[in-house]
This record gives structure tokens, sequence and C-alpha cells, in this order.
């Protein structure tokens, strides 16, 4: 519905798309409804523009695992033709790799200081 324009206004809706991804609950579902909806986003709002950069890099911003990584990476791959001169994929898939790396060398010493604070 938010893509039709009559109950978000189009303007609005890469804001949406950024609110709800920003959740923690909500970061998969943002996801979700850019894959699914890709075609039509690319509609609304040109390939490479403000917009589109936002939800891109906004709705892969929270991942952090391998899997995630994966999945991110296999669905730029299956729009590369449309995507291939964009950097703000280059920027995505580098965010989610940073934030892996984090998590795989942050994650132990912050579940042990959990623990410890638990005690």
């Amino acid at each position: 519905m938010g893509l039709e324009g009559k109950v978000i206004r189009l303007q609005d809706l890469s804001a949406v798309i950024l609110m709800v991804a920003r959740n923690p609950r909500g970061h998969h579902l943002a996801w979700n409804f850019v894959k699914k909806n890709w075609d039509l986003l690319v509609q609304k709002f040109q390939l490479g523009s403000f917009c589109i950069r936002n939800i891109l890099i906004g709705t892969t911003g929270q991942f952090s695992s391998p899997e995630e990584l994966t999945e991110v990476q296999l669905f730029f791959e299956s729009i590369k033709e449309q995507t291939s001169q964009l950097r703000t994929v280059q920027i995505a898939l580098d965010n989610v790799r940073k934030n892996v790396r984090w998590v795989q060398r942050n994650l132990g010493t912050l579940r042990n200081w959990l623990n410890e604070q638990m005690k």
C-alpha cells in the first residue's frame, strides 16, 4: 500500500522503510520488503537516487552475521546488472562485513562481561 502512495506519501516512503529497519524487530521485515519490491522501488525512485542509497544502506545496516552477509551478497548479485555502477552496494556490503567482524571480535568479551555483571 505504501508503494501506491495512498497511505504513505511517496516522499515519505523511504523514511518509513528506514524507521522500520532501525528497529531490532523490524530490520528483517524492512529488508524483505526491499527485496520483494525492488523493481517497484527502482520505478518510484531513480536507481542512483538518495532514497535508494538510504534504503539499501539503512536496511542492511543492522546485519551482523555471516548468514546475513551472504543473503545481502546474493541479493546484490541478483540485481548486479542494475547496480553494478552504484557505490551504494559496496558501502552496504562493507558495513555488513564490518559488523560481522566486530561481532566475531567482541562477542565473547561482551558475553563474559555481562555474565560477570549478572553474578
